[in-house]
């Protein structure tokens, strides 16, 4: 696969170019009454902290923090729900079981983190959707190297 690996280093390489022209645009043109964005937070938070040289808050961590936050909220959430409800409308027993399982834990209530470590079924039908669906279509490609059969 090393012909997949180079297309997404390369189109990562395009990205960071488009988001350092955005940020140092963002950057001459930003005034501390006006923040529009979030490159506009952080910018403030650089200015604030330079007169602190062990912050260790730097331009260069704008940058970072951005990568970040793209990445993690690049419509990953609404894909994985869309690809749960496409999965689990092709599959009625697995439906029927997340159900009971969402059921038997909560009832009637609003869900809370900590019935994260009692929902099983759920957790692993999330966790198989995760790796049967495409997510994260920026990360880096994956396959198995070798057919592996458990128990």
């Amino acid at each position: 696969m090393p012909w997949k690996v180079s297309t997404v280093i390369e189109l990562d390489k395009q990205t960071k170019e488009i988001r350092k022209q955005k940020v140092e645009e963002s950057l001459k043109t930003y005034t501390p009454s006006n923040p529009r964005h979030r490159a506009d937070g952080l910018t403030a938070a650089v200015k604030e902290d330079e007169a602190d040289p062990s912050s260790g808050f730097t331009a260069e961590r704008i940058y970072s923090i951005l990568d970040d936050l793209i990445g993690a909220g690049f419509d990953t959430l609404s894909t994985t729900l869309n690809w749960v409800l496409l999965l689990l409308t092709a599959n009625p027993t697995v439906q029927r079981k997340v159900h009971a399982e969402i059921d038997d834990v909560l009832g009637k209530r609003q869900p809370k983190l900590d019935d994260k470590s009692k929902m099983h079924y759920c957790m692993a039908t999330i966790h198989k959707v995760s790796r049967f669906a495409g997510i994260n279509p920026l990360s880096l490609p994956h396959d198995a190297t070798k057919d592996t059969e458990l128990k």
